[in-house]
């Protein structure tokens, strides 16, 4: 037997192949296979047709084939089995979706289909015997899992998105005649026995985002206030055709998960996002979320919520098979609910009345306009043109035909002023509409601007926003373009539209110095009289964010801007989004800023520019060879200005840049040049980031010089205590706390990591905070004491995960795992030690092999490293300004 294995070990590895890690690999997935076609049998067995039996067994098996064991857990413990059968079986919800020509029950019929089979599946894998001893292990990790969404459950804290862009719409209308709906879908949902996918669809205005928003706030503890409503329409619109550009569902589930506390989450591979996304639903017990005016199954497949609690709400005007999703056509109004609505009749109206009714019932966006109009029915209709009304004079109006032409007698009745204002709100880039845009659009004052949205709103052709802004019905946006000549003149839009973008920049000049001043950076421009506290700049960027992204589309491709204004705008713009986290935003804007500067020929904007995107937008995303690129060109062009601070500044960013590559010699060279720069400008806080940089490798570079790094960082923190630099004399403690450490001087080293913490904390920065817990980790696990240790090592990975710093994790779960080894914790051990592994041979990191080892000599091996991409850095960026 033992020649047996030797040859079947020889030719695995002949085959690239581990023995000892592929071949219980391999009996798992044929004893997947195995249970996949028990439950498959078992579901197909409760066909009463042999025919539809045969067919349903063959379809199964095909849509599951390659069934794998991260179709039932994945590497971050969800529970993801629904997700995976909903995304398999199209096809199988394909022909049983519910159209006009297909009824409703068969598509129950499929999701009754797929839940038995996801219940026979986990049966299967916690069988007994051959096959169930065989994927014990998955067994294992499913009733973990579900463990950990009990206690999810129990101990989270709900968000609350009341007055976000996130918040569920608050409209004063009550909800009319939909009692029925929304007994019928409460029963569903809570009968669903898990995740379900609610799908309302239906023509524009007929009810469908005032449906989903009142079964949210029915479905959530807290009235809605903890289910996130997300607004999937178009990016974009075209005020030529009303056009509008797909949303990028990716970039919403990243502000999405920001709002969850994930740091970064803009950063994260797709893949990596969607599964936070799925951790979070199961982390924060996320009870519902909204997907409103949904384009197509691609907006909606990130935000699956794996195999808990949440209902998913999707309103769409279409109504695609997929997802196994439970479809709702939204039905029309009930007859008495518009009789209720519509006064001033009499018994002459009664055939107009029948017309009306039957069109008011299918779009109740109608009744607001009709309440604010005060017509009767006749004066209505007899708005209509002839050919609306067709042939039959009696056949009800189309629903589109009547609501353009209560959208064009509103208008007509409107105060010129008004009538101007609408037209200027419908020609602004951006679909977010507050009292001050208006303001800048109209020349008015914000207390007019105010009054005008109000009335606005009154008169049904405006809908109140959650955070105080304002929005268009699709429909009323579509009518309102549709005649724009009409409201205001070509030059007077775009005269409109530039005004708008000069108020843009001048807020966005307010956030730059806001942002500088809260970093002691005292600008002292005073360009201009606008002020702003922080908290105030990083509100309004946070809700204007989306409005920029359409200006700056916008007047990129008219070519109507004033193109210095619109590249100094991208140019602010750069830095204040990095500091709050947006930094695919950040790409964006600095990307336009290099494109206009170009085109301006301005080239000193042009290197602040490059500089920014290199130095600090690619730097983030561990785009190194672009950062190298773009930081070359901005030293050229500093170099050809005549621009020492600047080819400085530039030099730092290419160091940190070489530094996270662990390119020791490179990153000394230009950090010492770049020291060398600052120091004859006079700059001693470039000086000092300089230092910084160059004393973390003297301590990580082979052969490491403990006492020159000592002194490197004393000098440091000496130079940011001279500008009360707190966050700088933070990092400066820390690296002293560090070196102390390493040299065998415990006493030194705990009274250097207690000043450090003291004062991260009091500047919150989280990093230097973590990076302190665990040096005090190590400090104890030195001194014997590991509960102490324990404890320390626990608020660093919390930190570190928080802040993303996904090499500082690797490094506090090792510590961790191994004083839980020391205490005794085994199977707690490994869960931290495999997790570290994995981290660290994600970024083909020199440890992963020494955690390997400590597993393999403790028997703790579970798992290959996960192929997610970390992040390949020592440390996250410090104060450093390239």
């Amino acid at each position: 037997m033992s020649i047996v294995l030797e040859i079947i070990g020889f030719i695995s590895d002949l085959m690239g192949l581990s023995l000892r890690d592929e071949f219980p690999r391999l009996r798992a997935k044929r004893a997947l296979r195995r249970a996949v076609r028990r439950a498959v049998a078992k579901v197909a067995q409760a066909t009463d047709s042999k025919a539809d039996r045969a067919q349903i067994t063959a379809g199964l098996r095909s849509a599951l084939s390659g069934l794998g064991e991260d179709d039932f857990v994945d590497e971050y413990g969800n529970l993801v089995l629904r997700d995976s059968l909903a995304l398999r079986f199209v096809e199988l919800d394909d022909a049983a979706a519910a159209t006009d020509d297909a009824p409703a029950p068969a598509a129950v019929a499929s999701v009754t289909v797929v839940r038995e089979l996801h219940e026979a599946l986990l049966a299967e894998i916690g069988r007994r015997g051959v096959s169930g001893g065989t994927l014990e292990s998955l067994h294992n990790r499913i009733q973990e899992a579900r463990k950990a969404y009990f206690e999810a459950a129990a101990d989270s804290a709900n968000a609350d998105f009341s007055g976000t862009g996130f918040g569920v719409p608050v409209s004063e209308e009550p909800l009319l005649g939909r009692d029925a709906d929304i007994g019928e879908l409460l029963d569903h949902c809570r009968s669903a026995a898990g995740a379900t996918i609610v799908w309302i669809h239906g023509e524009p205005g007929s009810g469908k985002t005032t449906l989903a928003a009142e079964l949210a706030r029915r479905l959530d503890d807290f009235g809605g206030k903890a289910v996130p409503f997300i607004r999937m329409r178009g990016a974009a619109k075209e005020l030529s055709g009303a056009a509008y550009q797909g949303t990028d569902p990716m970039r919403l589930l990243a502000d999405l998960l920001r709002r969850y506390d994930v740091v970064g989450a803009d950063r994260l591979p797709a893949a990596e996002l969607r599964a936070r996304w799925k951790t979070t639903v199961r982390q924060r017990n996320v009870q519902a979320l909204v997907l409103d005016d949904v384009r197509g199954l691609d907006q909606v497949e990130p935000f699956l919520p794996g195999d808990g609690h949440c209902v998913l709400i999707v309103t769409s005007r279409v109504n695609p098979p997929g997802l196994l999703a439970h479809r709702w056509a939204i039905p029309p109004l009930p007859v008495e609910t518009v009789l209720g609505q519509v006064t001033g009749l009499n018994e002459t109206d009664s055939e107009l009345l029948s017309l009306l009714v039957q069109g008011v019932s299918t779009v109740p966006l109608l009744l607001p306009l009709l309440r604010s109009l005060g017509l009767r029915p006749p004066q209505l209709l007899g708005a209509l043109p002839s050919e609306v009304l067709g042939a039959d004079p009696e056949a009800a109006p189309r629903a589109g035909d009547l609501v353009a032409t209560a959208h064009r007698l509103v208008v007509d009745r409107l105060h010129p002023d008004l009538h101007r204002s609408l037209g200027l709100l419908a020609a602004q880039p951006g679909f977010r509409l507050t009292a001050e845009g208006l303001a800048a659009l109209d020349r008015i004052n914000a207390d007019e601007a105010a009054r005008r949205l109000e009335a606005l709103v009154g008169a049904g052709l405006l809908k109140p926003g959650p955070d105080g802004s304002y929005g268009f019905h699709d429909r009323t946006l579509e009518s309102v373009e549709k005649d724009l000549g009409e409201y205001i003149g070509v030059d007077e839009a775009r005269e409109a539209r530039l005004r708008l973008l000069r108020h843009q920049l001048d807020y966005m000049r307010a956030v730059q110095e806001s942002f500088d001043d809260s970093q002691g950076r005292h600008s002292g421009q005073g360009t201009g009289r606008l002020h702003l506290t922080f908290d105030e700049a990083r509100r309004w960027l946070t809700a204007e964010r989306r409005n920029l992204r359409e200006a700056v589309r916008f007047h990129a491709d008219s070519g109507e801007s004033e193109r210095r204004v619109l590249m100094e705008l991208c140019e602010l713009a750069g830095s204040p989004l990095l500091r709050i986290g947006y930094t695919r935003d950040a790409e964006l804007f600095l990307s336009n800023a290099i494109d206009l500067s170009v085109e301006l020929g301005d080239r000193r904007a042009e290197a602040d520019s490059r500089r920014s995107l290199g130095g600090r937008v690619f730097r983030m995303f561990d785009r190194y060879a672009e950062a190298d690129r773009e930081l070359a060109k901005a030293m050229e062009l500093y170099a050809a200005l005549g621009d020492p601070e600047g080819e400085a500044n530039t030099r730092c960013g290419l160091g940190h840049v070489a530094r996270l590559r662990e390119d020791w010699v490179v990153a000394a060279e230009h950090l010492e040049r770049a020291r060398e720069g600052y120091a004859e400008l006079g700059f001693d806080r470039g000086v000092a980031d300089c230092l910084l940089g160059l004393a973390e490798i003297t301590v990580l570079r082979p052969g490491p010089d403990l006492d020159e790094a000592f002194e490197l960082y004393r000098q440091a923190g000496r130079l940011f205590q001279d500008h009360s630099d707190l966050r700088g004399v933070a990092e400066s403690y820390w690296g002293r706390a560090e070196v102390c450490r390493l040299r065998s001087e415990p006493v030194t080293a705990a009274r250097l990591y207690d000043a450090a913490l003291d004062l991260a904390r009091s500047s919150h920065d989280q990093l230097v905070e973590a990076d302190t817990l665990r040096g005090l980790g190590d400090l104890a696990v030195a001194a014997g004491d590991n509960a102490g240790a324990l404890e320390r090592f626990n608020a660093a990975v919390a930190l570190y995960r928080h802040i993303m710093d996904q090499v500082g994790t690797a490094d506090a779960l090792a510590g961790q795992g191994e004083t839980l080894l020391a205490l005794g914790r085994r199977d707690e051990a490994g869960d931290a030690l495999d997790e570290s592994w994995k981290l660290y041979s994600g970024i083909r990191h020199s440890r992963a092999d020494r955690v390997r080892q400590i597993l393999e000599d403790n028997d703790l091996h579970r798992s290959a490293p996960s192929p997610s991409r970390w992040r390949s850095r020592l440390r996250k960026d410090s104060n450093g300004s390239g």
